[in-house]
């Protein structure tokens, strides 16, 4: 269930929705940043690639920002807290400045998430890294931030939003 779940949202990333986000072009599973372990880092840009009009209009109308997106699965209920957040994130925003990455995003995949942890990443006010909380039972999503917000509309597959209702 966790690995179809991740093929989900790389593939969303890759080839759905996440196109309207940036080019994802590169996956990597268990992908480790300082002590933290990623289940799935997809990366790219957000110069988008086209035909030849479409590549020329983007060069010249498009920033070319690089972007990554990190995904992390919980293996038991309640297991993400803010510190293990906040370990995370230093993680996350030192990749970022080694590697040049104007933006980021962290989805949290987890079953149930307490209603003071979604308050509180709701109220962060990142403007560089955008948080995504999915809870595998309910299939509810949670954010923080215009970049959070619009990760989870465009990118975010639908059909794990479905099962997780369904249940």
């Amino acid at each position: 269930m966790a690995e179809e779940e991740l093929l989900l949202i790389e593939k969303a990333l890759t080839v759905g929705g996440g196109k309207w986000i940036a080019d994802f072009t590169e996956s990597f599973r268990n992908f480790k940043v300082k002590n933290q372990v990623f289940d799935l880092f997809v990366k790219g840009h957000t110069r988008a690639k086209g035909f030849f009009l479409s590549r020329i209009a983007s060069y010249f109308v498009c920033p070319d920002y690089r972007v990554g997106c990190f995904i992390f699965r919980s293996k038991k209920e309640g297991y993400v807290n803010r510190t293990l957040l906040s370990e995370m994130l230093d993680a996350i925003r030192g990749y970022m400045r080694k590697n040049e990455l104007k933006w980021t995003w962290l989805m949290l995949l987890q079953r149930g998430w307490p209603n003071p942890f979604k308050r509180f990443v709701e109220d962060m006010t990142s403007h560089d890294v955008g948080i995504i909380l999915y809870d595998t039972n309910s299939g509810e999503l949670s954010y923080n931030s215009p970049l959070g917000k619009q990760m989870a509309k465009r990118a975010f597959p639908k059909a794990l939003l479905k099962r997780g209702r369904s249940k």
